[in-house]
């Protein structure tokens, strides 16, 4: 028989594991977070699949890569959402968020007895996206680039700046509402887009107290050409990210209250996960748009409170990832685990440090023949492999947790093992690699042929 516990399910957008208290940030930008993580069991080596929103929620909701069924850019009816299976064990469903990557626009409203998603005014999406177009013609345009001052000032007008999503607090007074109407046991879903840039809402929470005009000057800056920002700046930036982290913070603590007010906290299990990082530099950039598989990316929080709080404060070392979510709440609830999610049940290892399928974690970058990106992450190594270039980088991630010494060409062999790894999932996901590059290479031209992993 199925328990009747709540699911709550939270995400944040490009919420880096490193500035959460809890996870050993050094600033005090998440008291209720760690809170929460006293009464959770909390993962310490959770990693997303995929570097972006549009891949990673894929195995967050079903409990499959990003690019299986057909790619990401569409959730196809022939993956089994969370939402979905649930639905049919007689729970209500509801999500509430305002990315547009998540929209109905991709089917993720099916199943949803309750869809909330939010788009600003014509005028406002329209000089955001303007804006957006200038910043990827100017990276590769001179002449634009000299003349988007001027252009600036016309956008402005418009204020393109102004966030092309709702924030916190605007999502957790819907999700309240839609609480105190609700009728039985439920799935509520909701994400949050605060820390995901440009971080220009709450500056006055940042250590720095950053005026609106410079972090607007910054922020434009570090879209343009990232190279370009000072020390000096990026440490604005990092304080601007911040204060974006200390919002989002206090307003959870506000959904936490009211949950607890209305007798659900006790009575759900709540999961607190990111769908990806952000780079702060670390790697040359801002941001995650580039699809970059460095830690600063792919390394998420992944906090789990069970009802009646259960392993309370518990913390697993053990190799997860999004994909394990699922499966999780299923076995939870007391349901047979569907056979088509192919993530790992996290329930057994809170009594047994063991967990014999996490042997390492795929992620996916860009997805694309001839230009896939992908990572494979084990406790001991970090493996990118960039098919455009045939690039492979190899880090001992223990010693070396920044990525900073590539030892590709000292470890042939532990190269060679996780690119067969890495091919066999390009194969499995109905992505052969292209051939292209391994033209000049015909006995592993011939070997991957001969184990199916090309064409």
């Amino acid at each position: 028989m199925m328990s009747d516990e709540n699911v709550v399910l939270i995400t944040i957008d490009s919420l880096r594991t490193d500035h959460i208290g809890v996870y050993g940030y050094h600033k005090e930008t998440t008291p209720n977070l760690d809170r929460f993580a006293e009464e959770s069991v909390i993962f310490s080596n959770a990693f997303t699949n995929g570097a972006h929103t549009a891949i990673s929620f894929p195995s967050i909701l079903t409990s499959a890569y990003g690019s299986m069924y057909g790619g990401y850019g569409y959730l196809s009816t022939e993956r089994l959402s969370i939402a979905e299976w649930i639905s049919k064990q007689g729970y209500t469903t509801a999500a509430f968020h305002s990315n547009p990557y998540l929209s109905s626009t991709y089917n993720y409203d099916k199943y949803f007895d309750v869809f909330y998603d939010s788009l600003f005014s014509k005028a406002s999406s329209l000089s955001f996206k303007i804006l957006i177009k200038l910043v990827e013609l100017a990276q590769e345009n001179k002449i634009i680039r000299n003349i988007i001052p001027y252009i600036l000032k016309i956008l402005r007008c418009f204020k393109p700046y102004k966030l092309p999503y709702e924030d916190a607090q605007q999502i957790t007074q819907k999700v309240i509402r839609w609480l105190e109407k609700r009728d039985k046991k439920f799935f509520l879903w909701v994400h949050y887009m605060d820390t995901h840039w440009p971080w220009l809402s709450h500056q006055s929470l940042s250590s720095e107290k950053i005026n609106s005009k410079d972090a607007y000057n910054i922020w434009w800056k570090m879209l343009i050409d990232p190279s370009a920002i000072t020390n000096e700046e990026l440490t604005n930036i990092t304080d601007l990210y911040d204060g974006e982290i200390k919002y989002l913070d206090h307003v959870l603590g506000n959904l936490f209250n009211n949950l607890k007010k209305m007798d659900i906290y006790d009575n759900s299990i709540i999961i607190v996960t990111s769908d990806h990082g952000e780079e702060l530099g670390d790697h040359g950039d801002i941001g995650h748009h580039n699809a970059k598989l460095y830690e600063e990316i792919i390394h998420i929080p992944l906090m789990i409170r069970f009802s009646r709080k259960k392993n309370s404060g518990k913390k697993i070392d053990n190799l997860v990832s999004l994909l394990d979510i699922a499966p999780t709440v299923a076995d939870f609830l007391g349901s047979k685990i569907p056979d088509e999610w192919m993530g790992n049940n996290l329930i057994p290892i809170l009594t047994n440090d063991t967990n014999e399928a996490s042997n390492g974690v795929i992620s996916e970058g860009k997805i694309k023949r001839g230009l896939n990106t992908l990572s494979y992450r084990s406790k001991k190594w970090k493996y990118i492999f960039n098919e455009a270039n045939n690039k492979h980088e190899l880090y001992a991630i223990i010693h070396d947790p920044k990525e900073k010494q590539n030892l590709s060409a000292l470890k042939p062999n532990v190269v060679q093992k996780f690119r067969t790894i890495i091919y066999e999932h390009l194969k499995n996901t109905g992505n052969p690699i292209s051939i292209s590059y391994l033209k000049n290479d015909e006995r592993l031209l011939e070997r991957l042929k001969a184990l199916g992993y090309m064409e």
